[in-house]
């Protein structure tokens, strides 16, 4: 791991007569008595405003997932508060950041945020590259910035740099070996969409866990998404006759081509859905050509635990809606980022939050199988969870072994 840079500075702390924050922290009279205090010179107690910088993208073709994913962190941090996890009198304020943006934008949006004094942590930015720019940033300056963008690049950057989210490439392994091992499957294709080198990548790892497990790999094929080139693959794989088909790609196009194969007769293969494949869409497209699939991904609403249960309950009552997967994972980002600054000390710096999410190694999060942890390198770990298409409906199988 690379050398710590210098503490820095504590964040400042300020008394506050009035609303600075997304909710009512004073009421009317607690307020009358702070300013009359202040006034007449007599004691008065503060309250503490720590301020937490978010990044995700709020404009452009992301701004749906960055508005969910933002509001599942605002939510986890607002009900840490109001659940009395930090110490009484201590208020968290959120300033929010787009990273809709070119590399040179966001890292002047960074420098405007390391000169403000007040944040004391960095949620986000969600996407890869940009955390990966953050995170070089975060090391310079010294501040801590916990991210969902799952790159490797952005941890090994230094010690400043935390993710919550983890390798795909580990989900993608574990989601194949589960497969295999429920379906007992002997022979095996994967299909995922030409040309995207995201899901080659992953259809790669599962060809390799696939030939790791002594199955026989029938058919790695890389499909076009017009209509003929669905037709093809469906008429290819019914000659190969699969037992497990994978799919390494989105929703809308996984249910059509699951549509596609079931007409032209292959009707006996398994069909497993990964985590890019895990939203309603799927269930809208494919209906009954993927009843009885098996899906495997971190997050659904209909995830198995008291825990989420809770959560979906609350975020619908807040927003209206059941929460998406990036709701869920900004959810168990908000959380870990909620537990470090509670185990920040009486006075949360950005050195002493930076320290609390080194300590902050195991948590109990409505993310896959519910245990998170973090290793010496700050590479985070969960298990996915499995489950099955019945009756039109995501339902949660038992842990996998």
């Amino acid at each position: 791991m690379n050398s710590r840079a210098a503490p820095p500075r504590g964040a400042r702390v300020k008394p506050i007569g009035i609303d600075l924050h997304m909710r009512t922290i004073l009421s009317a009279a607690a307020t009358l008595t702070l300013l009359l205090g202040g006034a007449l010179g007599a004691p008065s107690a503060c309250a503490e405003e720590y301020v937490i910088g978010i990044f995700t993208p709020r404009t452009g073709s992301a701004a749906k997932l960055g508005g969910t994913m933002r509001n599942g962190i605002a939510l986890a941090l607002e009900e840490a508060e109001d659940r009395g996890h930090f110490r009484e009198g201590v208020h968290l304020s959120l300033k929010d950041y787009d990273d809709n943006a070119a590399p040179e934008v966001l890292a002047q949006r960074t420098e405007k945020l390391v000169r403000d004094n007040e944040i004391v942590l960095v949620i986000g930015p969600v996407f890869s590259t940009h955390a990966e720019v953050m995170a070089q940033y975060a090391n310079r300056h010294a501040f801590p910035m916990l991210t969902p963008a799952v790159s490797a690049g952005v941890t090994d950057t230094g010690t400043w740099a935390f993710r919550s989210g983890v390798s795909p490439y580990r989900l993608i392994e574990d989601m194949t070996r589960g497969a295999l091992s429920r379906l007992q499957a002997r022979k095996v294709a994967v299909v995922y969409p030409a040309g995207n080198a995201g899901f080659a990548s992953q259809a790669a790892s599962v060809s390799r866990v696939v030939a790791q497990a002594g199955r026989l790999l029938v058919g790695q094929v890389g499909i076009d998404t017009d209509e003929q080139s669905f037709t093809d693959t469906a008429a290819a794989l019914r000659t190969v006759s699969p037992d497990v088909i994978f799919f390494c790609m989105d929703a809308e196009p996984a249910g059509v081509l699951a549509s596609r194969l079931r007409r032209a007769g292959v009707v006996n293969a398994r069909l497993v859905f990964g985590p890019p494949a895990a939203q309603p869409a799927l269930l809208e497209v494919g209906r009954q050509s993927v009843e009885n699939a098996l899906v495997v991904t971190d997050y659904l609403p209909e995830l198995a635990g008291a825990q989420n249960k809770a959560f979906v309950a609350a975020y619908t009552q807040r927003f209206g809606k059941a929460p998406d997967r990036w709701a869920g994972l900004g959810y168990a980002t908000g959380l870990i980022a909620a537990e470090a600054i509670r185990n920040a000390g009486p006075a949360p710096n950005r050195a002493s939050v930076r320290a609390a999410l080194e300590r902050g190694t195991s948590f109990t999060l409505p993310l896959g199988q519910s245990k998170w942890t973090m290793d010496l390198h700050h590479e985070p770990r969960y298990a996915p969870a499995f489950f099955t298409i019945r009756g039109g409906a995501f339902a949660p199988l038992p842990d996998s072994p």
